[in-house]
């Protein structure tokens, strides 16, 4: 193996380790903020019977907001559907995942 080829995988390493803590991090600070989520009642456990319940047809979120419609402007496999009250969303599906063109380059 010659030593240009030896640098060029551990550059890889060290890039893939950093990109990989760098997740870690978003991952740890979208846990909180959807554990936030909950504190505030954006999302409630579905299990939860409680006299504050909405009847159908009604949200949970107290604010008024103005749902735009589905799927438009966004990747094919994203969605901007809000998620069923007890679910917190932690993380995109694999295909949703875009890499920057300077990650491509590395392989």
């Amino acid at each position: 193996m010659s030593q240009n080829h030896s640098r060029m995988i551990d550059y890889k390493e060290q890039h893939l380790t950093k990109r990989n803590e760098s997740l870690k991090k978003v991952r740890r600070e979208n846990a909180a903020i959807g554990n936030q989520l909950v504190d505030y009642g954006v999302y409630r456990d579905a299990t939860q019977e409680s006299d504050s319940s909405p009847e159908p047809g009604e949200s949970f979120i107290d604010e008024p907001y103005s749902r735009p419609p589905q799927n438009e402007g966004l990747c094919s496999g994203v969605t901007n559907e809000i998620p069923a009250p007890g679910l917190i969303p932690t993380s995109l599906p694999a295909s949703a995942i875009v890499y920057p063109e300077s990650d491509l380059d590395l392989w």
